[in-house]
């Protein structure tokens, strides 16, 4: 299959990539193109229009929805699908969405024109209504990266099923600590809330039991409910758990072989905690349940309940969002608001450092930037003295081996951006990368990412060079007389912006804009030492 534009005389045979409105009606996307059609393309005024080329083995659209459809769907769910390419999932029954929003994720980042959106995770949903939709954006597909996505589907249970909804007897366990009308008052309110959150979940609340806040009477009220043949049971305490270490999860764990989460990031609500042991599930409601507003929390606690089998990476997800975005501060705390200033008056924020990674290290002969060095690979001490340095923002511009790098990187906070089209060479690494800074950003350090001894103090001496109101600026690093990478650059200049190649020593553009160059120095050449060769990479042994 390959999709390119043709002239109206060149697509006869050839099919449509999108749909075209014609005065007599619609051709739909795929539509295999007649004389007729050229005709009457030729009577619109048309001159060229966009076609897909079918090659042998290429899938027809029905057929590759057919497939993907039935490879995503699971239990409880149909689907229906169309000419314009978007196949609708729905509900057979009623029920919970069951799915990964990890998963759909990575379908979405790792798939090329075929979408998966969805109706959120754990929600209920009825019988007849759409629970997601897959946009098949090309008219045919190619078998083998059909085939592909297929095997890499194939290793997981079905992404989109509907857990249809069965009743569930539930003991609640009430901790008392205080024993007094505030923690009754509290608890009527949180059970208030915990049964019109679960309503639709045919929990039949059957039995209550009371344990004083040790470890022992809170076991003992949890081996009594699961005597009693309840499913679930819910604890509710007026004390926040502090760590796993703290009286009621270590009570839990005494029971419970399978805990299969003991914290959730929900602010004022962390302590949330779920055990499970064969069929029977625990969950231990924050204390301040009936007070947060969270999304988050609320589809963790039906992931709990409908979910059969827990593990602990089903509550792996990072909340970050403040989920009460209307909330507003109380009068008292007006009063003790803090102001900020803004971004940094010196500028040092203004300038960022874009560390370049996506090379093929050919010249090398292996993967340098991969490269073992003091514990981390070769590409992290550029990325780490960037962030270390007075920056505003640091981009790496990634290649070939993104998804090492990005894993290599774990939680440092910078911002990855993978470049596609890294075969061509640097200079597409540079204007990607100098294309993803903010308007804010003056200036842009370009640092190649095999210089292990670039520091922070040096970089932070190239942006105290920089003068943040000359409209066009170069601050090159310096040996005695020769020049060397990093590089920076103002913004006026970003069109130009290039680094300085190895065995060379300027690039025709420093030499063009020598007049508006400034010079950071370093004091021996070890300092911008690069990794280039075989030769070099030994000396990092």
């Amino acid at each position: 299959m390959k999709s390119s534009e043709v002239s109206i005389g060149k697509a006869l045979g050839m099919r449509l990539l999108n749909s075209l409105r014609l005065d007599t009606g619609i051709l739909p996307k795929g539509h295999v193109i007649t004389e007729e059609d050229v005709l009457m393309f030729q009577i619109m005024g048309l001159k060229r229009i966009a076609v897909v080329e079918v090659k042998t083995g290429d899938v027809e659209l029905k057929t590759a929805q057919g497939m993907i459809a039935a490879k995503l769907s699971g239990d409880n769910v149909s689907y229906v699908l169309s000419d314009e390419g978007v196949v609708k999932i729905v509900a057979a029954v009623d029920g919970f969405f069951i799915s990964d929003e990890k998963r759909i994720e990575k379908f979405n980042v790792f798939q090329n024109y075929i979408i998966l959106n969805t109706t959120p995770c754990y929600c209920f949903v009825k019988k007849g209504e759409v629970i997601a939709k897959i946009d098949f954006v090309l008219p045919v597909y190619a078998s083998e990266e059909l085939d592909a996505l297929i095997v890499n589907l194939s290793g997981n249970s079905a992404l989109l099923s509907v857990q249809e909804i069965e009743a569930k007897k539930v003991g609640v366990i009430y901790v008392d600590f205080y024993d007094d009308k505030e923690e009754k008052k509290h608890f009527t309110k949180t059970l208030s809330k915990l049964i019109k959150e679960t309503k639709k979940m045919e929990l039949e609340f059957a039995k209550e039991y009371h344990a004083a806040y040790d470890e022992k009477s809170i076991a003992n009220a949890i081996v009594n409910v699961m005597k009693d043949g309840c499913d679930v049971a819910f604890i509710l305490s007026s004390v926040r758990a502090v760590g796993n270490e703290d009286i009621l999860p270590v009570a839990v764990e005494s029971l419970f072989d399978n805990v299969a989460v003991k914290y959730i990031d929900v602010v004022e609500a962390s302590d949330f905690l779920v055990a499970t042991k064969k069929d029977f599930k625990l969950l231990s409601l924050p204390k301040n349940y009936a007070n947060v507003s969270s999304a988050f929390l609320n589809e963790m606690l039906v992931k709990a309940i409908v979910k059969e089998k827990l593990l602990p990476q089903d509550f792996y997800v990072r909340n970050n969002f403040l989920e009460n975005s209307s909330e507003k501060l109380t009068e008292v705390e007006s009063k003790k608001l803090i102001h900020v200033s803004g971004r940094d008056e010196s500028g040092e924020g203004d300038v960022a450092v874009v560390v370049l990674a996506a090379g093929a290290s050919l010249r090398a002969k292996q993967d340098k930037l991969m490269k073992d060095y003091q514990g981390k690979p070769l590409f992290y001490h550029a990325v780490m003295e960037a962030v270390k340095s007075k920056a505003g923002l640091v981009f790496l511009v990634t290649g070939g081996k993104n998804e090492e790098m990005t894993a290599a990187i774990g939680e440092l906070d910078v911002n990855i951006v993978h470049n596609l089209s890294h075969r061509e060479g640097v200079k597409s690494s540079i204007r990607l990368g100098l294309n993803h800074l903010p308007s804010f950003c003056k200036g842009a350090i370009l640092l190649p990412a095999d210089m292990p001894n670039i520091t922070a103090t040096h970089l932070n001496k190239m942006i105290k060079k920089f003068d943040k109101t000359q409209e066009k600026q170069v601050v090159v690093t310096m040996f005695e007389q020769n020049k060397f990478n990093p590089i920076l650059w103002s913004r006026d200049l970003f069109a130009y912006a290039d680094v300085v190649p190895e065995n060379s020593d300027v690039r025709p553009v420093l030499v063009e804009f020598e007049d508006v160059s400034v010079a950071a120095k370093v004091k021996t050449i070890d300092d911008v030492f690069d990794v280039t060769y075989p030769a070099d990479l030994a000396k990092l042994d």
